[in-house]
């Protein structure tokens, strides 16, 4: 599968299969972006991960708890099911879902820039991992 990675940022493009749940929670639990450009702030220095031009959309799902009603079976689905489903493990902090109408570049002023095209995207910050805890990767 196909990811991108833009410093400690990871995109990953959902795939068909995965595309109704993906929906359902988008629809259903994640929470509306201030503004849906910015996926990251810099803590320290204030610099974004945002995306120019193109037509985005971004909701978050910052309950690792979230469960959403899936529109075609009699089942549900989970924001941890369907990390698991996409191959990823716990994120520690928030998942922004992404949606891409039309192409757009991901800017930051330290890394260069990144062609992102249409579609629905999985986003969250990268953690690496010590015996005593996960820790945002900073780049």
């Amino acid at each position: 599968m196909k990811a991108y990675r833009h410093g400690e940022m990871v995109l990953i493009p959902v795939p068909k299969k995965l595309e109704e749940q993906w929906q359902d929670l988008y629809e259903q639990v994640a929470q509306k972006m201030n503004n849906p450009r910015v996926i990251a702030e810099g803590e320290i220095t204030g610099h974004k991960h945002e995306l120019a031009g193109g037509r985005v959309d971004a909701m978050t799902l910052d309950d690792d708890n979230a469960t959403a009603r899936s529109t075609n079976t009699t089942g549900y689905v989970s924001r941890r099911s369907f990390l698991r489903s996409l191959g990823i493990g716990t994120v520690a902090g928030p998942v922004i879902l992404l949606k891409v109408t039309k192409a757009a570049t991901l800017r930051h002023p330290e890394h260069n820039a990144l062609g992102i095209p249409a579609g629905n995207y999985v986003t969250y910050a990268q953690r690496e991992y010590d015996e005593t805890m996960a820790r945002r990767v900073v780049d």
